[in-house]
């Protein structure tokens, strides 16, 4: 099994990075050239890809420090509910299809937390 600690610091930024771009311009396309918007075909699927995008966000972006303090997670929380707060409303204006909608705001949160959550549990002393 690989201990992810010891994985490079640039490398986890280097995913951080690569994986929030890729959930911006995710987020950001236009529906019909994401395949029509049915990417999860489950009820509320899109609600998932949200948990899944945010969750990621906060827990890649945590292992990227060497050693994680209250304010790493206190500013990657922050920037994620901005970044997804204002995507939401950005939709509007560079999407023709795509519009605000609050349940994805509480996908995006929720998935921040229990990232945050996930990565206490997964990587003690990081």
């Amino acid at each position: 099994m690989i201990d992810l600690r010891n994985v490079s610091i640039s490398i986890w930024r280097a995913t951080a990075c690569l994986w929030t771009s890729a959930m911006v311009a995710g987020s950001l396309m236009s529906l019909d050239s994401l395949g029509g918007g049915q990417l999860l075909p489950i009820p509320h699927g899109d609600k998932v890809i949200h948990f899944t995008a945010y969750a990621g966000f906060v827990w890649l972006w945590l292992m990227s420090f060497r050693h994680v303090e209250r304010k790493h997670f206190v500013w990657v929380l922050l920037i994620g509910f901005v970044i997804g707060t204002s995507i939401e409303f950005l939709q509007y204006y560079v999407t023709a299809d795509r519009r605000y909608e609050i349940l994805d705001i509480i996908a995006n949160v929720t998935g921040l937390l229990l990232g945050a959550v996930a990565y206490i549990g997964l990587s003690k002393n990081h």
